[in-house]
């Protein structure tokens, strides 16, 4: 399978009524088969960089753009794991409506392959279940059955393990993790949490006043602790507001 690589190239988007920009001139890259991790403080810019990259924001300046390819293409933006489904249809008619409407061809899903992504994202047996009656870990991996069902070749995940306990925790990264690897996905995902970010990322981009700050390649992730990453998060951010 052809590697993808996912380019933003001196992004900038302002709104009304904001002082900067949340985006301004920011670049950065990500490639199919690893996790990118972005992280920053609130109103760092990271929630309008996944609205940019998903489409569903326009640039002010700059672009988007996957290999030789300008645009995106089909992504899933998880902001909010309960929002826009149907809680009162289950988990299989969900994930057969969503995931029909999100492909290109706008065919209806055939209901083995739904089974498929439900047992993918260890799910097979809540395919009956109504969506309110799930845990909130299990709407996140329902949303990531959806985002493989409709042949996505992005999955954008915006602080996807916040609200999940300890297990749920662990078992979303896990799953997340294989995922990307097995369906060379471009996975890019923002959080506060320190043990998601060096259990999943490949690659860290520390972003400040909608620039990026820093970036940690794996090699250097490999080395650090909880401690280690959070001095290199404050330092980082710390010379960007000097």
């Amino acid at each position: 399978m052809r590697t993808s690589v996912l380019n933003v190239i001196t992004a900038t988007k302002s709104f009304p009524g904001m002082g900067r920009p949340a985006l301004d001139g920011l670049s950065m890259s990500a490639s199919s088969g690893c996790v990118t991790a972005i992280v920053g403080p609130n109103g760092a810019g990271k929630t309008t960089l996944l609205c940019v990259i998903s489409g569903l924001l326009a640039l002010d300046r700059g672009s988007v753009r996957i290999s030789a390819e300008t645009g995106v293409g089909t992504s899933a933006l998880l902001l909010d794991s309960s929002r826009g489904l149907y809680p009162r249809q289950t988990a299989l008619q969900n994930l057969r409506y969503f995931a029909s409407i999100g492909r290109p061809s706008g065919r209806l899903v055939p209901n083995e392959e739904c089974e498929f992504w439900l047992n993918a994202v260890n799910l097979a047996d809540k395919r009956s279940m109504p969506v309110q009656a799930l845990s909130k870990g299990m709407i996140q991996r329902l949303n990531i059955a959806i985002a493989l069902a409709s042949r996505s070749r992005l999955l954008l995940l915006d602080e996807p393990t916040t609200g999940l306990d300890i297990v749920e925790s662990t078992r979303f990264v896990e799953l997340v993790r294989s995922l990307t690897q097995e369906h060379q996905l471009i996975t890019i995902l923002t959080s506060h949490q320190p043990h998601t970010i060096l259990s999943l990322g490949d690659e860290v981009y520390l972003i400040s006043q909608g620039r990026i700050a820093k970036r940690l390649e794996r090699e250097q992730l490999r080395v650090l602790d909880h401690e280690d990453f959070v001095h290199e998060y404050t330092a980082a951010i710390a010379a960007t507001a000097e």
